[in-house]
């Protein structure tokens, strides 16, 4: 049986939205890099700027202090990983 959602559940639906929008965007930027063509375009360098903000954030957090390697996947795969795991914390929070 489906209830209607109240109002006080309207930040949590915001939220697991605006988390499922960063998901798409960081895929989008993925398929996009794969071509060199779409890499040059205004787009990409806009959607990059947009995508990258929180793993950048999160890489300069974690090298602080610290030698670490320049490559991002480490960063990009924690701040991936905790976009699901929060999106799947949300939606099991609203099903209860």
């Amino acid at each position: 049986m489906f209830t209607a959602p109240s109002l006080l559940d309207l930040p949590i639906f915001i939220a697991i939205w605006l988390i499922e929008t960063y998901l798409c965007l960081a895929a989008l930027r993925l398929v996009l890099s794969a071509s060199s063509k779409a890499r040059q375009s205004h787009f990409y360098r806009q959607l990059k700027l947009l995508t990258d903000l929180l793993p950048n954030m999160l890489h300069g957090y974690l090298a602080r202090g610290r030698a670490i390697p320049q490559g991002l996947f480490v960063s990009w795969s924690l701040v991936i990983c905790a976009a699901c795991l929060l999106r799947s914390l949300l939606v099991s929070i609203l099903m209860k």
